[in-house]
């Protein structure tokens, strides 16, 4: 059995879903952030898995004992901008046989802090492999000095042991589910919704569902909006039973797991064209339809792409979503994390 270790910024259920398969094969040891999250997520507890906060390590040193105590045989840092946790593991590295892997979840966009950040690591080469979510993701990666050896893909996946296949539905329900972030861009979704109900064929709702520093500023005072504030996993998955299309509107979207969540349980899908998870999960007019972001007139187009197509149509869109999340799930996840341990 072997040992991995995560130095991890803010867990969220998805991170659980990998390491739940992990523990069946591995001893797991997960050190997170546990002060100003950005989410209201309550993470479960797993057998045979321990978490320690990292407010309870004050100092470099302290991460570095916790780190050696355990004597992993494999260490993942995703909160790779905590500098503590980059230096108790690069000192570790110097006196022990380990690998250490960078989850990498960002898109390279050629910022003076990603240049800058590239020296660093290419000049101390703190890490064995790169963990990525995707396409886009890889591509950050060789900027960082991987190469088609050490990077393997799948860093993020719904958890699949929770997010099951549901039957594909007809209902004319808009949904967000997210961060009520400005980056989220949900005031021209709620703006541009609103023009649609204007020009519409049939008759469409909007669902918002999460909770953020944007809240107060949203006005959700429409007979065809709802808002239902932020939902734990199990209550979401409870409330999207009775199906929809899925909108993600984001200005800047790394990633978004939400994305395979909602293709997960057979939805159609509305994203943005700078939504990472797009890359595997949507093809366009296939299972969904891609806009350009920022655009109210592009949102606009995907709101009326959906508005001509028939219940047949839309039925057909989510099945051919639920084919594409079978592209990744908990345990491929799990599977290219443990190839890196020869």
């Amino acid at each position: 059995m072997n040992k991995i270790l995560y130095l991890y910024s803010e867990l969220m259920d998805y991170s659980i879903g990998t390491i739940e398969v992990l523990k069946e094969k591995n001893e797991i040891l997960v050190i997170h952030w546990d002060k100003n999250k950005k989410s209201k997520y309550e993470k479960d507890q797993l057998d045979n898995v321990k978490f320690l906060p990292r407010s309870k390590f004050k100092s470099i040193r302290s991460i570095f004992e916790a780190i050696n105590n355990f004597n992993p045989d494999l260490l993942v840092i995703s909160g790779w901008m905590d500098l503590p946790y980059l230096i108790a593991a690069y000192r570790y590295k110097r006196n022990n046989n380990i690998i250490i892997v960078a989850g990498i979840d960002d898109q390279w966009n050629g910022s003076v802090r990603q240049y800058l950040g590239s020296i660093f690591i290419r000049l101390f080469r703190p890490f064995d492999a790169f963990w990525v979510t995707g396409s886009r993701q890889y591509e950050y990666a060789k900027r960082f000095g991987g190469n088609n050896n050490n990077i393997v893909s799948d860093f993020y996946s719904a958890r699949t042991s929770k997010w099951k296949p549901i039957k594909a539905q007809a209902r004319r329900e808009f949904i967000y589910v997210g961060r009520l972030d400005r980056v989220k861009n949900i005031s021209m979704l709620i703006e541009t919704f609103i023009k649609f109900t204007e020009i519409s064929k049939f008759s469409w709702g909007l669902t918002i569902i999460g909770d953020g520093s944007e809240k107060d500023n949203l006005d959700f005072r429409h007979e065809k909006i709802s808002y239902l504030g932020f939902l734990q996993p199990d209550d979401l998955i409870n409330n999207i039973q009775k199906g929809g299309v899925f909108v993600l509107p984001s200005n800047k979207e790394a990633w978004g797991v939400v994305v395979h969540e909602m293709a997960t349980v057979s939805m159609p899908l509305l994203l943005s064209d700078v939504v990472g998870a797009e890359s595997p999960f949507l093809i366009h007019k296939y299972n969904g339809y891609r806009f350009k972001n920022k655009s109210v007139n592009s949102l606009l187009d995907g709101f009326n792409y959906f508005d001509a197509l028939t219940d047949e149509q839309l039925i057909t869109h989510g099945e051919n979503s639920y084919e594409l999340s079978k592209r990744i799930n908990s345990h491929t996840s799990a599977a290219n994390l443990e190839s890196l341990i020869e």
